[in-house]
C-alpha cells in the first residue's frame, strides 16, 4: 500500500499543479548549465488570483525587479518556512 502525501498545491483550470506565493516570498531559480549560478528573490508583488503568477520579484544579484512568470525550475521558500516546507514547482 503507498504511503498517502498532502500537498498543499493547489490545480489550475488544466489539473497542473499551481504555483502559490505571497508577497516576502523568497524565489529560488536553479542554473540552467554548469557554472551558472543560482538565482534569489523576494516576491514583492503578486499579480496573479489566488497568490498565482506573475510574480514581482527584487533580485538579490542586480537589485532590480522584473515580471516573473516561473518556469519548473522555480521554488518558492514562504516566508516563515522551514527547509521541510518548501514549496517545487
Amino acid at each position: 500500500m503507498c504511503p498517502i502525501i498532502e500537498i498543499n498545491n493547489t490545480l489550475d483550470l488544466k489539473g497542473a499543479l499551481a504555483m502559490h506565493a505571497e508577497v516576502g516570498d523568497e524565489l529560488i531559480i536553479e542554473g540552467h548549465q554548469v557554472g551558472e549560478h543560482r538565482r534569489l528573490g523576494k516576491v514583492v508583488e503578486v499579480r496573479g488570483q489566488n497568490g498565482g503568477p506573475p510574480y514581482r520579484v527584487l533580485w538579490d544579484d542586480t537589485g532590480r525587479s522584473t515580471l516573473l512568470f516561473p518556469g519548473s525550475d522555480c521554488r518558492i521558500k514562504h516566508l516563515g518556512a522551514t527547509n521541510n516546507e518548501e514549496e517545487s514547482s
